[in-house]
């Protein structure tokens, strides 16, 4: 099968042409064919195509072999140049050879041609594949220089005795020490003289040896500075085997030594803090979806009874933390910090309080991966609390009960007003009436007009005092709440209230048939009463509105004014007793208060109180209580029965 020859022939006689063609095609070949016969054609055509080989006549009319030659050796293409030419003079074809022709061929002798194309495109190739390794070599060597020069450690090379040929930039920088003073062994000068003769004895010993070499050592620049280096050397061998030297590197590892020194220090640090501290720390992993104890600090025998040897076990952490079921919740929760509150057995039977405070470390997808933490012993604080709590509930119940009596003894007063005072003026006002009837049986009119006169002014007088004593039994205690209930109290006390400020108050009552216990009836009422006091005295209001509405465990109280609304600093002023007292009243009974002062636009006030149910304290401080309940049980303010 011929081969295809990609040839551009210089050549001015076609039939010559066709000669040579013949020739490569009997040689086994398939030329692939341009003739030229002017340098123009010549030129456009060689840098125009790709060429395998170049055969030029030696003389033509307006061109010539060598001038050829001179234009492919300076376009920088290696192509076989064969001359193929009539007879010429031996000192001709000797300059052609000199210019760079490849070989020299009689167009009587075309036999020579095809073996000399061969041997030429062999050659060809060989120099193509020779440059090609020397541009790689150079490139390789260029990126080696680059590198080395640029590299962030020092670079250097021995011979085979172990004397120093080479040093990039970095290791001068290192070691303070120039190339030129480095070169053969002057690099021991740079060693620290502490170091120097234990490196030299490990260096020469990896060399007689036939290893490869490293070590950590202080270099001592000439101006004193110190630094520490780790040195690495690596063999290198020729292609034969033989050991031809080394390569190393130098890295300054003195910022890496001082952050370990450092960072020893910091643990020793640690150390101590975590033995002297009273706080139990502890670590947990997370493996195969179980969090497993992993450290345990030495205080916790202080603090539980158990040694931390005993605690490093699954096992004691489940027993005693629930460990399987906190640690699915804390792999749910999503959180990355934690606090928890809770009662421990000490080994001893001892029952304590911890607070663990948490922090959970998790990958960027979020799952858990370690749990690490701390115990604190709260015992005593949480003592405190409840001897605290205890006397608050102790106060409470002091305050309920001063209330019942200052009620209880109200209602007695009011009694004994009514019963006693006002049944003598009764019977005072009796005996005066007999003695006007028989007075005016009597003769002598003048005498008997003047006491006529008196006594019906002290009928009026009586009138009055009769007057003032029910006023003041109705302040003591309305008769009313304990003979009508609250709603009808409620009613009187607006009414009273609009009749003696002046100020417009509209009452809305959705409770239905309501029957509420003596104690909450008088806490609401003594509210309402407080409400609509500050409402007068303080709100510079207008109008009021009260609403109460009831839910099957719950009544509602709210009352709103158009005034200009209280101040937050008001409401826990040295002058807000009267508003510590409404919410005392309501929080002895369970009961909730809020007060909302809007400037300009009056002040809302919200009250809850459970229909029954225990009272002073049992269930927590109201006013305290979440604001989520509160909304839950704001009124609708949509009235179905209206009270003026």
């Amino acid at each position: 099968m011929s081969k295809n020859l990609r040839i551009l022939l210089l050549e001015d006689s076609e039939d010559d042409a066709l000669f040579v063609l013949r020739a490569l095609k009997n040689g086994g070949y398939e030329p692939l064919h341009r003739r030229v016969d002017t340098e123009e054609a010549f030129k456009a055509t060689l840098e125009g195509e790709e060429w395998d080989a170049i055969i030029a006549d030696f003389s033509l009319p307006q061109f010539d072999a060598l001038g050829a030659l001179r234009m492919i050796q300076e376009s920088g293409k290696d192509l076989p140049f064969i001359i193929v030419s009539g007879a010429i003079g031996e000192s001709v074809a000797v300059e052609a050879m000199r210019s760079g022709a490849h070989d020299y061929i009689l167009k009587g002798s075309l036999a020579r041609l095809v073996p000399a194309v061969e041997r030429e495109l062999r050659e060809a190739e060989v120099r193509r594949e020779r440059r090609k390794a020397a541009n790689a070599l150079a490139r390789s060597e260029e990126r080696f220089r680059t590198l080395s020069e640029s590299a962030p450690i020092g670079i250097f090379e021995t011979d085979a005795g172990g004397r120093c040929t080479y040093v990039n930039p970095r290791w001068s920088v290192i070691s303070g020490f120039s190339a030129e003073d480095t070169l053969g062994f002057g690099w021991v000068q740079a060693i620290h003289p502490e170091d120097r003769e234990a490196v030299e004895r490990s260096w020469r010993s990896a060399f007689a040896e036939g290893r490869d070499w490293s070590s950590e050592h202080r270099l001592k620049t000439p101006d004193g500075l110190v630094h520490w280096v780790k040195v690495k050397a690596a063999r290198i061998f020729s292609e034969n085997g033989q050991r031809t030297g080394s390569v190393g590197t130098v890295e300054d590892i003195t910022q890496s030594k001082r952050s370990a020194d450092a960072l020893r220090a910091a643990q020793e640090r640690l150390q101590h803090l975590v033995s002297s501290s009273p706080a139990v720390l502890y670590a947990l992993k997370v493996n195969q979806g179980k969090l497993l104890p992993t450290w345990v600090s030495a205080s916790i025998a202080q603090l539980t009874g158990y040694g931390p040897e005993e605690t490093l076990s699954m096992e004691w952490w489940a027993e005693h933390l629930h460990l399987k079921a906190d640690s699915l919740r804390l792999a749910r929760s999503g959180l990355d910090e934690m606090e928890e509150e809770y009662r421990f057995r000490r080994k001893d039977g001892k029952e304590i309080w911890i607070r663990d405070e948490k922090r959970l470390l998790r990958t960027p997808e979020g799952d858990l991966v370690e749990v690490v933490g701390s115990w604190f012993d709260i015992t005593e604080r949480k003592l405190a609390e409840q001897e605290l709590h205890a006397s608050r509930e102790q106060l409470r119940a002091l305050a309920a009960h001063l209330q019942s009596v200052r009620e209880e003894e109200r209602k007695r007063i009011a009694r004994e007003i009514h019963d006693e005072l006002g049944q003598s003026l009764t019977g005072f006002k009796m005996d005066l009436a007999w003695i006007r009837t028989r007075l005016q049986a009597e003769r002598g009119l003048q005498s008997r007009q003047q006491l006529l006169d008196k006594i019906s002014a002290m009928g009026t007088l009586i009138d009055g005092m009769a007057i003032l004593m029910r006023k003041l039994c109705s302040e003591l205690r309305p008769g009313v709440l304990d003979d009508l209930g609250l709603t009808a109290a409620m009613e009187w006390l607006v009414r009273e209230y609009q009749n003696r400020t002046g100020i417009r108050c509209e009452l809305k009552l959705e409770t239905g048939d309501l029957v509420v216990d003596p104690e909450r009836s008088t806490a609401l009422f003594r509210i309402l009463q407080e409400i609509l006091t500050n409402a007068a005295r303080h709100a510079e209001a207008s109008r009021v509105t009260v609403v109460m509405k009831r839910s099957p465990t719950h009544l509602f109280l709210e009352a709103e004014d158009n005034g200009r609304g209280i101040k937050e600093s008001e409401m826990a002023g040295k002058k807000s007793l009267g508003l510590v007292g409404l919410r005392e009243r309501a929080v002895i009974l369970g009961g909730e208060v809020e007060i909302e002062g809007r400037p300009g636009k009056g002040t809302r006030v919200r009250v809850k109180m459970p229909l029954g149910g225990p009272a002073a304290g049992s269930q927590g401080s109201g006013v305290q209580g979440s604001r989520a309940s509160e909304q839950k049980g704001a009124m609708d303010l949509h009235p179905t029965n209206h009270h003026h």
